[in-house]
Order: structure tokens, then sequence, then C-alpha cells
């Protein structure tokens, strides 16, 4: 007897899915789509006599399990496609191999964009590294804070000097108000060891290695990225002007004694670079912390900004800040300066 129309026939299962999860699919299906009653399927659904003579290749089993639809000779039913399966799919492990190999190719674009930027600032004070002759002005101020913490002991001072480097060498020059200031802080100190000269310091903290560092920026600050990594490279503004910001991770020289009883190390340095590629400013900190002779634990930090200018074929510094911070055994030291170049054109 062939089964009633309307009746739910049997279906093969696709390859991918379990039995369950196709009835389930099944069941969402027929719920969702409106079900025509056992009458009307009856009326719309051709029946075929039982005795009627059967299409070639087909028996009797066989039009039994099909039901009442009509036999077409020589076509196959429609094969029942999953819908997880209608559209082109890629095997899990081929997507796998794809993500892998676009991180991949991502993470290899990174690094040769801040290998590029890094070979970029370094063919730029290689350029800037001249002989112009400069002259000007210098001024360095510093406050120093040391001693308990409950009682420190301030000292401040300043100097102004001048100066000219060109191929007859480097020539500095005390104002007369300078050297008379010198003068007159030696003589209130003389038999006075405690005496604080702090004019006489800050003169004897200007001298020509430091002036040499200044004028010649681009040596310097490649000296200080020599051992440096380049970790990320962003657009930013350094006072208003559009830049790159150039981040990097440092490992400074310590002597052995120094990493013996360092136990943490962080130091990294950031550098603005204008659209041309010259450097605008720079600023790097360094924080360590450790402990001598097993007991005091101690704390430095450290921190610099540079700013920078150019001066025909050089990159001299026109500012410099640099502020120290030193902790342990009960005692503080906190020491600040600021250097300020002022150049004469012409």
């Amino acid at each position: 007897m062939p089964k009633p129309a309307g009746r739910k026939q049997w279906r093969r299962p696709p390859l991918n899915g379990s039995v369950a999860q196709v009835r389930q699919r099944d069941r969402c299906a027929s719920r969702a789509a409106p079900r025509p009653s056992r009458n009307a399927a009856r009326a719309t659904t051709p029946r075929v006599a039982k005795n009627a003579a059967l299409p070639a290749g087909l028996t009797p089993g066989a039009r039994r399990r099909r039901g009442n639809a009509p036999a077409t000779q020589g076509v196959s039913p429609p094969p029942i496609e999953s819908p997880r399966r209608a559209g082109t799919r890629q095997p899990r492990l081929c997507r796998r191999f794809s993500t892998t190999r676009l991180l991949l190719c991502l993470l290899l674009t990174a690094t040769s964009l801040r290998a590029d930027a890094f070979a970029e600032l370094h063919t730029t004070l290689q350029r800037l590294d001249g002989a112009d002759p400069v002259s000007g002005t210098i001024e360095f101020v510093f406050a120093d804070k040391t001693g308990d913490e409950r009682k420190p002991q301030l000292s401040e001072g300043r100097a102004t000097a001048a100066f000219a480097l060109g191929a007859d060498g480097l020539r500095i020059a005390w104002s007369p108000d300078q050297l008379a200031a010198a003068r007159q802080e030696a003589e209130a100190g003389a038999g006075k060891p405690k005496q604080p000269a702090p004019t006489r310091k800050a003169m004897s903290k200007i001298d020509a290695a430091m002036i040499q560092d200044f004028l010649g920026a681009s040596t310097e600050l490649s000296r200080r990225l020599a051992r440096a990594t380049l970790l990320a490279e962003t657009e930013d503004c350094w006072h208003d002007q559009p830049a790159r910001l150039l981040t990097f991770k440092l490992d400074p020289p310590l002597s052995a004694v120094q990493k013996k009883v360092a136990k943490k190390i962080d130091s990294t340095a950031r550098v603005w670079v204008a659209t041309d590629g010259t450097p605008l400013a720079a600023e790097s900190t360094l924080r360590v912390t450790g402990r001598a002779m097993v007991v005091i634990g101690f704390e430095h930090s450290e921190q610099e900004t540079f700013t920078f200018a150019r001066f025909g074929n050089r990159l001299v510094v026109t500012s410099h800040k640099r502020e120290t911070v030193d902790e342990g055994g009960g005692q503080h030291s906190q020491k600040k300066t600021n250097v300020t170049l002022r150049l004469t054109e012409g």
C-alpha cells in the first residue's frame, strides 16, 4: 500500500551532521512552512493506479518507497543538499593554514616597516652630522635636594657662557659678571667647607664635552640608539606640528657590579620625527630597582628630554632637561638640570 500524501518521507542524511541534527533541521523547516490539510493534499496529488504499468527499471517495491508521486523514466530525483554545504567552504585545516599565513604576512610587513623607519632615521642623522660653524650662549640651571626626607638640603645655581665652534676649534667665554660672582663665592667660602657655592658649581658643569655633544646631536643620538630596538611607529604631533613617533626599547650599558645588584631594569626612548625626517625631540626613561648589601633596597629613576633644531648641516640640541631620583636606606636624592642653548645667526 502506498503511504498517504502529506506524511513525512524519509530522507537520506547528508554527509555532514548527525542524524539527530538532520531531524532537528527538518522539524524546524516543517514548523516554519504552512502545512496543508490531509484532504487538500489528497486532492492535489495525483494517484497512480494500483495495476498501472510500471516504467522500465522500476519495481513495485520502488514505487511503494517513492509513494504516490509519479515516476519519470530515466530521471533520478535531485540530491538533497544540506544548507551547511550549500556554499563553497574550505576545510578547517585549510582555514587554519590561511589564517596563520595571513598573520605571518602582517607580522613580516610590520617588522619591515619598523626596520625602514629605523634605517631612515639613521640615514638622516648621518646627513645632519655636518661641520658648519656655530656660535651662541649656553645656560645651565640646577636644583638639588639631598639628605633625609624630613630635613633635605637644597642647593640651586645658575651659570651662563658664550661659545663658538668652527675650524679653529671650540672656545668658551665667561662674562665679567659671571667671573666676579664666582670669585665672591670663593672668598666667602674660604675656610668653610660646607659653605655653598652654587655659581661655581654651575660653571663647573659647563665644559667642552657637554657643548660638543649638544652641537653634534646627531652623533650623540646615534650613540644612544646603537643598542636600541624599535617597538612601534605611530602618527603624532609635536607642538602642533605633524610628526611620527618612534618608540624604542633601550639596553643601557651597566657594569658588572651594577648588574649584580640590579634586579629589574626598564629603559625606553621616544623620538619625534618631522615629515621631512628631521628629529624634533627625544625622551628617554630609565628605572632600576635592586638590593645592595642583601638588606638595603634601592630604586633609581632617570628621565631626559631633548629638543632639537637644524642649523645648517648640523643637528643641535636647543634644550635639555634631566631629572634623577634615588631612594634607599632612608635617604632621598633628587637632582634636576636644565640646559638651554641660544644660537647666533650668521
